[in-house]
């Protein structure tokens, strides 16, 4: 059996503590991310008529009232639509990697009306979490380093319906742009540099949703009167003097700006 950290069962118990009152008496729940042994369940067992857990490190286990069910938790949990009252997830999303799909499978597992029950940590506590761990080695080094992300469950604004397009260009070939024209003895005029696929607004904010793999949502405002409804540049003047071509697809360059910051941020 693997030894706790020394702050984890009090940490544990202060949780039950906090989030027992929430959870309907007599429900059918489902603790998604149930730990090694499902102890959450095990603990309100009195309280509840079933409980099933969802872990991939959980011990395969049943009796009369309780299973434990060992499973990827990727982006889909098996088991059947509308099923639970209830729903827990008590520090389980940051060590998830595609934390909006398993919200939205317990979306579909949980009856209409149930209740929902979810902890995460926010970028504040980080600090704080990492010295317990690292320094005071009180709570569990090994938890805490398999934090993929905090959460600070702000929602991405869009200003319109977000029709309104852009032509997004990865800085890389920018500056090699800028480079080639500031080298250049063929022309001394104006140039347009930059991408000229153009996305609408809405499209942006949905594949950066769905490349931080985000539980955002979408909140439109209205759309400031001077804003532009198109913006694509014309870059045949820089292909025919400067050779200049842009080959990085948005997605790609998305990616590569979210591991830039992402690394920045938690490394």
């Amino acid at each position: 059996m693997l030894k706790e950290a020394l702050l984890e069962p009090i940490l544990r118990k202060l949780r039950i503590k906090r989030i027992i009152k929430h959870i309907p008496k007599n429900s059918v729940i489902c603790d998604v991310g149930c730990g090694f042994d499902g102890t959450f369940l095990k603990s309100i067992s009195h309280k509840i008529s079933m409980g099933i857990g969802i872990d991939k490190k959980v011990n395969p286990y049943s009796d009369y009232k309780i299973r434990l069910i060992q499973e990827k938790m990727d982006t889909k949990l098996n088991v059947q639509s509308q099923m639970f009252d209830c729903i827990t997830l008590l520090a389980v999303l940051e060590h998830l990697d595609y934390p909006s799909s398993i919200l939205e499978e317990c979306h579909r597992i949980l009856k209409p009306n149930g209740v929902l029950i979810l902890t995460t940590p926010t970028p504040l506590s980080k600090p704080l979490l990492e010295f317990l761990a690292f320094k005071l080695k009180i709570v569990s080094r090994e938890e805490i380093e398999d934090h993929k992300y905090y959460f600070t469950g702000k929602n991405l604004t869009v200003y319109g319906d977000g029709s309104q397009t852009r032509s997004f260009c990865y800085v890389d070939e920018l500056v090699d742009g800028i480079v080639a024209n500031m080298n250049s003895t063929k022309f001394y005029g104006p140039i347009n540099l930059g991408n000229p696929v153009e996305f609408t607004i809405l499209e942006l904010a949905n594949k950066v949703i769905k490349l931080c793999k985000s539980s955002s949502k979408l909140v439109f405002k209205p759309l400031p009167e001077d804003d532009p409804i198109r913006r694509k540049p014309d870059i045949t003047l820089a292909k025919d003097l400067l050779n200049f071509n842009p080959k990085t697809q948005l997605e790609e360059g998305l990616n590569k700006t979210i591991d830039y910051f992402h690394k920045q941020i938690y490394e």
